[in-house]
């Protein structure tokens, strides 16, 4: 699969407490493609160490500080054995009433080892992940 570097939120991010994805993506400069045909996809870059658990929300906002910053998906809690067995966190369809700006929110219980990675992207050709 070929990702565009722009609709790239986490690339191999180090997750040991809760925190924000690295980046974050402005629909708006994308035009209007992405609340019509994007998926967010989130997945376990490196495996989750010694954390208990995990869950991915996907945000968003109307300005680029997310002063006002609400949940537009929100993810299951996830143990670190299931992530890990699993690998993908959350595949979703990026709803319609995704405001200007959009990034991921990782909630974790428990302190994960320095070692422990996601990825999350937004991607049109989610089909490919699922073979």
């Amino acid at each position: 699969m070929i990702l565009d570097k722009g609709l790239i939120l986490s690339d191999a991010q180090v997750v040991t407490t809760t925190a924000t994805s690295t980046d974050y993506i402005d629909q708006l400069a994308a035009g209007d493609a992405i609340g019509a045909f994007g998926w967010f996809i989130c997945s376990i870059a490196v495996t989750l160490a010694t954390g208990t658990s995990i869950k991915v929300t996907l945000q968003h906002d109307s300005d680029s500080a997310f002063g006002t910053v609400t949940t537009l998906v929100d993810g299951p809690v996830l143990t670190t054995a299931v992530a890990n067995a699993a690998k993908t966190l959350l595949a979703v369809k990026i709803p319609l009433n995704a405001k200007r700006y959009i990034r991921a929110n990782y909630t974790i219980v428990g302190t994960y080892d320095t070692g422990s990675a996601v990825d999350a992207f937004i991607t049109f050709s989610p089909q490919t992940l699922f073979k």
